[in-house]
């Protein structure tokens, strides 16, 4: 694999963490407006919002592991990584 590929995969990992991050951060709110949170148990959709926190949570945990190991695997191969790797693990830190 070439440092390009190496870099474009940085690159895609650091805007999918960040995508991720943005949509648990917009489920969060979703728990803390009181009006959303009743209109959602009211509608009947609060096993789903469970399951879509669950979702969302978990796949953010396991993108910060990828972007935790791909940052040290870079630093100790003397490689930059991609700057939206290091501010999107940065921002999930």
């Amino acid at each position: 694999m070439t440092m390009l590929a190496n870099f474009g995969e940085d690159e895609a990992l650091g805007r999918r963490l960040a995508q991720v991050e943005r949509r648990v951060s917009t489920i969060q709110r979703l728990w803390d407006d009181d009006a959303a949170y009743a209109r959602i148990v009211e509608s009947g959709r609060y096993l789903k919002l469970c399951t879509v926190t669950e979702q969302a949570t978990e796949l953010a945990e396991m993108l910060r592991e990828r972007a935790v190991a791909a940052l040290a695997a870079m630093a100790e191969a003397g490689r930059q990584p991609a700057p939206v790797l290091v501010e999107a693990a940065r921002l999930s830190a």
